[in-house]
């Protein structure tokens, strides 16, 4: 867990993820302005030549720096080697905004340690920010200490979720007693969490992720002071997501139930 790390070496490993970030800005940025074409993947989630790219040069970077760390990335998979230390890597999350024009998306990369995160990396890159957090160590934007808000009242609330019909579908009931938040967007994907992160927002909402969507950001919405689990609340990581201020979380798990 965690305290197999000491502070030094964790502000080592969160230098690595950024700088392994920063070389699939240096790949993503200069298609982004440029039309390329995609393809769908089985789960009919598109994919582009950035997407496969931007994943490699991040893979070889890590496994070069820590070669006795497992990897597991959205597009290339799970590494052969075995190990509690496990890099986590989404190139573009957000890929259909990438594909759009729309500057919501993000490279993700977290370290986990027998599957649990202790440090992340949210690098929006035509956003010009990036978030990091690593455990103990708090959580920053731009080198900047974040917080979560202090909200206490949901009809105050702002919440953000990535596919609203998507959430309609799964749960509309959950739904319907959401709309009573005095606002809901859908700047979703990794800037959701950003956001919520840095009380730009109250509450995020996904209700279908994979792993390399949602590592990154448990570790810097909590290191920001608020709370990341599954809709039931009980665990940090599933297949599907809130992220709060902490305040509004257990109000908000009873409406998705």
């Amino acid at each position: 867990m965690a305290n197999q790390l000491d502070t030094s070496e964790l502000r080592n490993l969160l230098s690595v993820a950024e700088e392994a970030s920063k070389l699939a800005e240096d790949i993503i940025l200069p298609l982004f302005t440029e039309d390329i074409s995609f393809q769908l993947k089985p789960d009919q989630t598109p994919v582009t030549i950035a997407d496969q790219k931007a994943e490699e040069a991040i893979w070889n970077f890590l496994q070069k720096e820590t070669p006795n760390y497992a990897v597991l990335g959205e597009e290339l998979g799970q590494s052969d080697k075995v190990s509690a230390r496990k890099w986590v890597i989404d190139p573009i999350d957000g890929t259909q905004s990438f594909i759009q024009k729309i500057p919501l998306f993000g490279t993700l990369i977290s370290l986990e340690i027998d599957d649990y995160p202790v440090l992340g990396v949210i690098a929006c890159h035509a956003l010009k920010e990036t978030a990091t957090a690593a455990i103990g160590l708090g959580a920053e934007v731009n080198k900047r200490s974040i917080t979560v808000t202090d909200k206490r009242n949901f009809e105050d609330a702002i919440v953000l979720t990535t596919d609203p019909k998507s959430f309609y579908n799964r749960s509309k009931t959950g739904f319907t007693k959401i709309m009573k938040a005095q606002q809901i967007r859908s700047w979703g994907d990794c800037y959701g969490y950003l956001a919520v992160a840095c009380g730009r927002a109250d509450i995020m909402i996904d209700d279908v992720i994979n792993p390399w969507d949602i590592s990154a950001a448990s570790i810097i919405v909590t290191e920001a002071g608020g709370k990341f689990s599954t809709w039931d609340g009980v665990s940090l990581l599933g297949k599907d997501a809130i992220a709060t201020n902490g305040l509004l979380h257990t109000e908000l798990s009873e409406m998705l139930k």
